[in-house]
């Protein structure tokens, strides 16, 4: 239970709900728990963390932090659109709720924006099937014969099949296919 107030030789951190401060013990050295970063880092040796100065998010310049939004949060993606992806979006969350006869905006509409967030990431994950390939071949070994190649689909297509079986279960939830 968290106390109300920050406890002498305690780690003193406000719990994310706001109701107190975290009564463990802070780790040697360190003003804080295990639980809030008292940890010191990286083990000693350790260069992955290299020019890593912590923090939320990637470090300034990833590239990598997001490729297509296919296996993304839904509204983390839709606040990382540009306004063009973003109207999109908004366009078919109208004409389904138009079509649901849902008149302004409460947690069926918020469902329908959702579904239709899913769909883009499913539309997002086609287009880079089309690009890429439905499966990849990868060289696993080299033998006298030639090389072993094990052949497979591609990674995308799982998490596309599943964002648009999600669309599909909450349009069908609020009764769009009937």
């Amino acid at each position: 239970m968290p106390s109300e107030k920050p406890l002498d030789d305690r780690c003193a951190i406000r719990v994310r709900n706001g109701d107190g401060y975290c009564e463990n013990y802070p780790v040697d050295g360190a003003s804080t728990c295990r639980m809030h970063g008292g940890t010191g880092g990286a083990p000693e040796g350790n260069t992955n963390a290299v020019g890593n100065a912590g923090g939320n998010g990637a470090p300034e310049g990833n590239t990598r932090a997001m490729k297509h939004g296919v296996r993304a949060d839904p509204w983390n993606l839709y606040e990382s659109l540009d306004d063009t992806e973003q109207q999109w979006i908004d366009n078919l969350a109208v004409r389904y709720r138009d079509l649901l006869g849902l008149d302004g905006y409460d947690a069926r509409s918020d469902r329908v924006k959702r579904a239709c967030i899913h769909i883009f990431q499913a539309w997002r994950g086609e287009e880079i099937l089309c690009e890429e390939g439905m499966s990849k071949e990868t060289v696993i070994a080299e033998t006298d014969d030639g090389p072993v190649i094990k052949k497979e689909v591609h990674h995308l297509h799982r998490y596309m099949l599943e964002r648009d079986r999600e669309a599909r279960e909450i349009l069908s939830d609020l009764g769009a296919f009937d």
